[in-house]
């Protein structure tokens, strides 16, 4: 009998990898390496989509993850180009990400160990909820920059509006996940 793909597992190694690549990222480090590895991955994921008769969760919803995925990464590559920049606003947006990262990588570990369940759907609710609050605390953020005066206004504006795209990123993508556990529960 076949072995089947296990999809879970690798959208845990996705949600890895982004972790990675954000941490490297926001630290200014090269992170070509785990963008391979990414990339490599969601490939694999893609072929045997395409290849699998029986998938664990409508084949709709893995693609529409691995494309959430991409998109986050897109995002993250966005960001690396202002990674050398930093002030005290900035480190705490960074710290929320890393607790968001976090989070959703916990989802698929939890995932990849035990049946979707409903309990799963509470993680998922928690990035979103987070995730939501980081979009609202950057939008005052740039509000604040926009109508005060700043050192480097039109940076400090450039900067947060990349961070804002990545949090409304992962927003939509705690929503998909907590919608694909919901109906395949």
């Amino acid at each position: 009998m076949k072995k089947s793909f296990d999809y879970f597992k690798t959208f845990k190694i996705l949600t890895e990898n982004l972790n990675n690549i954000f941490k490297l990222s926001v630290d200014n480090k090269d992170y070509n390496k785990q963008y391979i590895t990414f990339l490599a991955n969601k490939n694999e994921l893609t072929d045997y989509l395409k290849n699998d008769f029986i998938t664990p969760i409508e084949r709709g919803d893995i693609f529409i993850l691995s494309d959430m995925f991409s998109r986050e990464m897109n995002q993250i590559n966005v960001l690396n180009d202002y990674s050398s920049f930093s002030w005290s606003e900035l480190n705490e947006i960074i710290i929320s990400f890393r607790a968001l990262f976090d989070i959703q990588n916990n989802v698929f570990d939890k995932i990849s160990f035990e049946k979707l369940n409903v309990n799963i759907v509470d993680k998922a609710i928690d990035g979103y909820n987070q995730s939501q609050r980081l979009v609202r605390d950057i939008y005052k953020l740039i509000k604040k920059t926009i109508v005060g005066y700043c050192e480097n206004p039109l940076l400090k504006y450039t900067v947060y509006v990349a961070y804002l795209e990545l949090a409304k990123q992962m927003n939509c993508t705690f929503f998909e996940i907590e919608r694909i556990i919901l109906n395949n529960s």
